[in-house]
């Protein structure tokens, strides 16, 4: 969370007025502003060529929804990510009694061997893989609702854009709620010309991929994802739920240089993620601002809080969460992993064995020891005005909002005022000039396109024009810092 100012005990009780007015506070902050992914490499070309990505006019203004029910809504690129590189954010949401729903785009399906250790090897099964993974999910979200760890779950065939569907997995359980849902994208296909996955899906035109039904899923048809495809089933999932707090990966993973104290592993050429991560965040970035646009001009935005959390770039870096954190993320992975001579019902597999059994506390990468947010200085900022006002600022809906209070040191906040400037990351920065007028900075993403060239991130900034004033009609760039 972002640092507030000290202003005694007024200051606790703002903070959880802001919380509550927008059902769940994210976490963010000013960093990284260059994406670049690795070129697609024997991708299968149609003529086709891509739609361009529609961005949020900076200057429009509307006004917010009215905030629904809380709900936090997570979109990963395989099964797992969440448990490893979310948690135990997910959790806290869980035991606070917010519901949660994940989604999952590939399927997690690899080459299929399911190698628990210590056994014998394990024969590739690529459909089987994908539904003893998905298992392993149901088994941790089960644990993580208080609920036994074989408990049964509602398994039905989720309709999507143009005729798809997805596999939704519903459980509640003393009050408590999660949805999982499996859109099931192939991790990579063999194509005529070569290998193609969600970084090709991503970045060139005319690439499709196909999903990978499981024996048990009540999903029985395959069908095929293009770029705007899966976009839009993503764009759809952000309506029907309408979440107050979604959560993706990151990105804008950091530049790594592979070497042999840093190997590259399952690493992107040059970059400290793994390339699905970063493709499905992107996508789920792209759907995000489409989202916070309105459906048109004059609409009310939806007033939902994002939150990006890092993959790979944890085992780098120094560890960040306590023991009994760690052990406890543990816990759930051990459930998400299983174990072959686990009666679950489940016929392809009860789990990941190569997570379970504490294998994560082992492995040197050292994934369950960290949780660390792409943006960790967002969250509420409170600046005060010379009668002793406070206007509080966020990224609420991918632009920028204001609450303010109503008289100083009332107490009272008036609603959500739309400063538009979007889409912007998780992060703001606001502070008082020496003249009193107050000056609101953030990262905007300027381009979320296929090429690195259109795939643009710049600082901006927003001024009042006198003290207390109306704010400038018109947002600044201040270019990026990456040349």
């Amino acid at each position: 969370m972002g640092r507030w100012p000290k202003m005694g005990r007024q200051v606790a009780s703002r903070r959880a007025v802001l919380a509550s007015m927008a059902g769940v506070v994210a976490a963010g902050a000013i960093a990284g502003c260059d994406s670049k992914h690795p070129s697609a490499r024997g991708a299968a070309v149609t003529s086709e060529p891509p739609k361009p990505v529609a961005l949020l006019p900076v200057d429009r203004r509307s006004s917010f929804e009215t905030p629904g029910r809380p709900l936090a809504m997570a979109i990963v690129a395989h099964p797992d990510d969440d448990l490893f590189f979310m948690n135990p954010d997910t959790l806290n949401t869980i035991e606070r009694g917010v519901p949660v729903v994940s989604v999952y785009v590939t399927g997690g399906g690899s080459f299929g061997v399911n190698q628990a250790p210590g056994e014998p090897k394990a024969r590739p099964d690529v459909p089987a893989y994908v539904s003893a993974r998905q298992q392993g999910l149901r088994q941790a979200y089960a644990r993580m609702l208080g609920a036994t760890l074989f408990s049964p779950w509602t398994r039905t065939a989720l309709k999507l854009p143009g005729g798809r569907e997805a596999e939704l997995n519903v459980l509640e359980y003393n009050g408590r709620r999660a949805e999982l849902i499996f859109l099931g994208v192939r991790m990579h296909e063999k194509t005529g010309r070569g290998w193609v996955g969600m970084t090709q899906l991503w970045n060139t035109p005319g690439v499709v991929l196909r999903t990978q039904p499981t024996p048990e899923s009540p999903v029985r048809e395959k069908y095929t994802y293009s770029r705007d495809e899966l976009t839009d089933s993503l764009l759809f999932l952000l309506r029907k739920y309408r979440p107050t707090l979604v959560r993706t990966l990151d990105p804008d993973p950091d530049a790594q240089v592979h070497d042999k104290l840093h190997p590259r592993g399952s690493d992107q050429v040059g970059y400290s993620d793994h390339p699905d991560h970063t493709a499905v965040a992107l996508f789920t970035w792209r759907a995000l601002s489409q989202w916070g646009q309105g459906s048109s001009q004059g609409s009310r935005t939806p007033g939902f809080l994002t939150e990006a959390f890092r993959g790979y770039y944890n085992q780098r870096w120094p560890y960040n969460l306590p023991n009994d954190t760690v052990h406890q993320k543990t816990e759930y992975l051990n459930a998400y992993g299983g174990g072959s001579s686990w009666q679950c019902g489940n016929a392809s597999g009860c789990g990941d064995y190569s997570v379970g059994l504490n294998g994560v506390l082992k492995s040197k990468k050292g994934w369950v020891r960290s949780t660390h947010r792409r943006y960790p200085t967002a969250g509420p900022k409170v600046v005060v005005d010379r009668d002793g006002r406070m206007s509080a600022y966020a990224v609420l809906g991918t632009r920028a909002a204001r609450w303010r209070e109503s008289g100083p040191f009332s107490g009272g906040w008036g609603a959500a005022e739309d400063l538009g400037g979007g889409p912007l990351a998780p992060a703001l920065s606001a502070v008082v000039a020496a003249d009193g007028r107050h000056l609101v900075l953030g990262l905007r993403f300027t381009g979320l396109g296929s090429s690195d060239k259109d795939d643009t991130r710049e600082i901006v900034l927003l001024q009042q024009k006198s003290a207390g004033g109306d704010f400038e009609e018109r947002w600044t760039s201040l270019g990026n810092p990456e040349t």
